[in-house]
């Protein structure tokens, strides 16, 4: 049981493109108040204390669907203006943008095919801890006191096979893939590129219930500005290895269950100078979700999951996490809320570290938690909330309310000549929003 996906996003008839084909030009507006702009701690010194803000964004966009056989094709994106209005944070109006493209061979075929390209330039990634450690070192190297837009620009190019033997009604499926990914960030030793490969295989041995398997190994190397003559002394190299097992099935008409366990190893390349120690990292890994529908409309979910990633600040990071989540539509009404928290520890880290590949600077950490060696590890503990709630005048225009609290509590410190820059903060947003798509 899914959701209507009609009146999720406003989005009207379009413009007919061939026989099955449709345009869509978009536009989103959303105007609103910013507690903390910078996401910077209160317990800054007082030149770099949190700045509020009142901002617009302004959002056109496109979508193009040609759903043909034995080719389809799926185009959408967008370019983002955002003005702040204190003058404090007029550096940060600036343009960020999104793409994503996809191609499909021979869709719901016993062989099928797609490639998937997608591209973003945006003002930091809000789901991993990383994005605020970046942030306040680049900006304490440079000097620049956190009055720069902090862009990066990530690239996700994705290619699967997709094997049903008999067809999509077959208990079995299989799938092969490979992505390439890269990511280019204000500070050069922190640019990245991945190459992953993956296999994934599902058997329905009930009508709604299958087994699944999962496996995939990376390849995550860091090099500064895409210069592969240079390795960062930052951070390492490393290939993480992964694999679970699991179940997803309907066990009831309205209860769904998704579960996964596994393992995984990270394997550190120690063969360059780091200012790293050399730590590999292997853990068990896991989720589960589970969902209960209440009507075709109306459904709650809450999720738990155990993982690890390669990390800017160390040679790992593992996150528990878990999420409660309610959505529902009634008439023209859709309402969203969701709550999550997690716990994020890092490896070991220098308490110096110098970065010859950003012009020599050296970085001075602080932390509650230092080793017998001298290093030191962080924790951080992040909380958020989100509500929304959308009306629908028509299917092509939707007003709605959006609200979010964002809470991290980090006991690390980067150390300047104005003081301890804190990774801790608190964010609050509120916006109204307006969207349109014909």
């Amino acid at each position: 049981m899914t959701l209507i996906p009609g009146w999720v996003h406003a989005r009207g008839d379009g413009v007919r493109v061939g026989q099955s084909g449709s345009f869509h030009p978009r536009l989103y507006l959303d105007t609103g108040y910013d507690n903390n702009v910078f996401n910077r701690s209160s317990q800054n010194p007082a030149t770099l204390l949190p700045v509020d803000t009142a901002y617009l964004n302004v959002r056109p966009g496109l979508q193009l669907e040609i759903p043909s056989h034995p080719i389809g094709f799926e185009l959408s994106g967008y370019a983002n203006y955002s003005l702040f209005f204190n003058s404090t944070a007029a550096n940060l109006n600036t343009i960020t943008a999104k793409a994503d493209l996809t191609v499909t061979l021979f869709r719901n075929s016993p062989v099928s095919f797609s490639l998937t390209n997608n591209f973003s330039r945006s003002s930091g990634d809000e789901n991993t801890a990383n994005d605020v450690f970046e942030r306040v070192a680049f900006y304490h190297q440079l000097g620049t006191t956190f009055r720069q837009p902090f862009i990066s620009h990530d690239n996700k190019t994705a290619a699967l096979l997709t094997i049903q033997p008999g067809g999509r009604e077959g208990p079995f499926k299989f799938d092969i893939g490979y992505t390439f990914r890269f990511a280019i960030n204000p500070d050069p030793d922190t640019d990245n590129n991945r190459h992953k490969l993956s296999l994934g295989t599902k058997w329905a041995f009930f009508p709604k219930t299958a087994l699944l398997f999962e496996a995939s190994g990376e390849f995550v190397n860091f090099n500064p500005r895409f210069d592969f003559s240079q390795t960062s002394t930052v951070t390492r190299s490393s290939v993480p290895v992964k694999g679970t097992v699991g179940i997803v099935g309907n066990f009831t008409e309205n209860l769904s269950l998704t579960v996964r366990v596994g393992g995984g190893y990270n394997i550190i390349d120690t063969s360059v100078a780091s200012t790293l120690p050399d730590d590999t990292y292997g853990m068990a890994i896991g989720s589960a979700i589970l969902t209960y529908y209440f009507s075709p409309t109306i459904y709650f979910r809450m999720g738990l999951s155990h993982d690890f990633h390669p990390s800017a600040f160390s040679n790992f990071m593992h996150q528990s996490a878990g999420f409660l989540e309610f959505t529902a539509q009634i008439n023209r009404f859709l309402i969203g809320l969701r709550g999550s928290a997690a716990y994020i520890g890092f490896g070991k880290v220098n308490q110096t570290v110098s970065q010859p590949n950003n012009g020599g600077v050296t970085t001075r950490f602080n932390s509650n938690n230092i080793n017998a060696d001298g290093t030191i590890n962080r924790n951080d503990i992040i909380v958020r909330g989100n509500a929304t709630f959308d009306f629908n005048i028509t299917q092509w225009f939707v007003i709605g309310l959006r609200a979010g609290v964002d809470w991290r509590n980090s006991d690390l410190f980067v150390i300047t000549s104005e003081g301890q820059i804190g990774l801790s903060y608190l964010n609050f947003k509120a916006a109204l929003k307006l969207e349109v798509a014909y």
